[in-house]
């Protein structure tokens, strides 16, 4: 059985298919940082590539009613229904992006990284440790908004 798939709309702007996570508000989501920003190419391709492996998502043979986004070239994100999907569904979507990210050159950085917007709105990112250097040494950086991917 294929799971139905939500359209995943291509957006303007820095989101690419994020109308498309507008159902699953209230629902998980797996969050990957790139190691580098995507062109405009490479985050339309991945978001293709994303699709039809969500297309066939499944967690012990049953679907997974799953939806993706690349938001601003840099961070996708991977919604899902049911709210508890097996290890082995997340371990696919794992070596799916893994495979993903060789063909692109980046490797997905996880919880290690703290994100931010900088002054002229670029993302930028730190480790932990640098990012508190930069923290302390700036006036009101504290205060910026910033992206903490969660760690397990």
């Amino acid at each position: 059985m294929t799971p139905t798939s939500p359209t995943h709309a291509t957006q303007t702007g820095n989101a690419t298919g994020s109308a498309s996570l507008a159902p699953y508000a209230g629902h998980p989501c797996l969050l990957f940082p790139a190691s580098r920003t995507l062109t405009s190419a490479e985050a339309d391709a991945l978001m293709a590539s994303l699709n039809a492996f969500l297309a066939g998502w499944a967690s012990h043979g049953a679907p997974v009613d799953g939806a993706g986004a690349v938001l601003e070239n840099r961070f996708v994100v991977v919604a899902h229904k049911p709210r508890d999907i097996a290890g082995c569904s997340r371990d696919a979507l794992l070596f799916f992006l893994n495979d993903a990210g060789a063909r692109l050159g980046v490797q997905w950085t996880g919880g290690s990284r703290v994100y931010w917007r900088d002054a002229d709105g670029s993302v930028r990112d730190a480790d932990r440790p640098g990012f508190r250097a930069l923290a302390a040494a700036a006036d009101g950086f504290e205060q910026a908004p910033r992206a903490d991917a969660p760690t397990r």
